[in-house]
């Protein structure tokens, strides 16, 4: 799927040219500001079917120790 500007689902600010992830509505993406925002309390595999993967629907990883560990 090609790459295209995104609208943060968080905040509503430019979230940067990423492929769209199909759990997101379309133009929408998660911006770098939010990413830890939005990771807190969720497991690696949660975010990741919310958001997508990281450098292709977003831009980075959550930082370390935002994600809680899989029960």
């Amino acid at each position: 799927m090609p790459s295209a500007w995104k609208t943060c689902c968080c905040c509503g600010q430019y979230a940067g040219h990423f492929e769209q992830h199909w759990n997101r509505d379309t133009g929408y993406g998660l911006c770098e500001d939010c990413i830890d925002y939005c990771a807190r309390g969720e497991t690696a595999e949660s975010f990741e079917r919310t958001f997508g993967v990281a450098g292709v629907h977003y831009a980075r990883s959550p930082s370390p120790g935002i994600l809680r560990n899989s029960d």
